[in-house]
């Protein structure tokens, strides 16, 4: 029987799934396959404390949060990985937004709930899709 906070989760990424499949989801991408996926669109905030210059806040440029087991390459559950793209339409226009970190060493990606149901992705603009 999940607890509480469980059944609060579900019920929250149901929600954010509902107005995601409004837009009509994103297209996740690794080589020659691809798997639709219902994403919503968040961003990252990095603060990063440089010695000669003094802090440094860096925005990551879009972020899209899905369902672990919805990224599904090759038959298997995955996770993302440096290079793989995601294309969202925007006003009419599909993007191609490349998985990168941020900044530097940080993580392309990382789970955004305590059980690891909903993953965090780091991408950003590589590209207007043809």
């Amino acid at each position: 029987m999940p607890n509480l906070l469980t059944r609060g989760l579900d019920f929250l990424i149901r929600s954010m799934e509902g107005a995601a499949a409004v837009t009509g989801g994103v297209t996740y991408t690794r080589g020659a396959e691809s798997v639709t996926l219902s994403a919503w669109v968040g961003r990252t905030v990095f603060n990063r404390n440089q010695q000669e210059t003094g802090a440094a806040i860096i925005f990551g440029e879009r972020d899209y949060l899905f369902r672990a087991a919805d990224l599904v390459i090759g038959a298997s559950v995955t996770v993302p990985r440096k290079g793989d793209r995601i294309t969202e339409t925007i006003n009419g226009q599909p993007l191609v937004f490349e998985v990168m970190p941020p900044e530097g060493d940080e993580p392309v990606w990382r789970y955004s709930d305590q059980i690891r149901q909903v993953i965090r992705v780091h991408c950003k603009r590589v590209a207007t899709a043809t």
